[in-house]
């Protein structure tokens, strides 16, 4: 006779596993393996199946909007804590704050640029036959680079 603990199905195991915080993953699983073990050996295999998909089901939703709920409260912290950093250390935060204006505004502008270049010309019907031909003036030649 096998004396193995019966264990439950995988999948579900994975999805609360997954769902559900590292302080009560470990405790959620473990208690439900232990109901999950003796429904399967009073009322055999299949309805414990059922029964165990149905606690994961039902187990499922609140766990999943108190992890939501506490990661609103985390960004709540952060958000407080930086306020206060803000209010104790003025000059400092206004540097900050201008250069990752400036950082961020410059940035914009380039992307601007560079995708602005690609799409000129692009309304022509035959616009991948253009070629775009600058003029070196030193050395009299020209450059020819296909656009698209």
């Amino acid at each position: 006779m096998n004396k193995r603990k019966p264990s439950p199905p995988k999948f579900p195991v994975w999805l609360l596993t997954r769902a559900a915080s590292k302080i009560d993953r470990y405790s959620l699983v473990d208690d439900l393996e232990e109901e999950y073990g003796q429904i399967r050996r009073e009322r055999g295999w299949f309805l414990a199946f059922l029964w165990y998909w149905k606690q994961i089901l039902k187990t499922l939703p609140t766990v999943v909007l108190y992890s939501v709920y506490r990661s609103g409260v985390m960004a709540k912290n952060y958000a407080l804590i930086a306020l206060r950093n803000i209010k104790k250390r003025k000059v400092f935060s206004f540097i900050n704050i201008v250069g990752l204006a400036i950082g961020l505004s410059l940035c914009l502008l380039v992307i601007k640029m560079v995708f602005g270049m690609y799409q000129s010309d692009r309304f022509h019907t035959k616009f991948l036959r253009q070629h775009w031909c600058p003029w070196k003036a030193k050395k009299r030649s020209i450059h020819v680079w296909k656009i698209g």
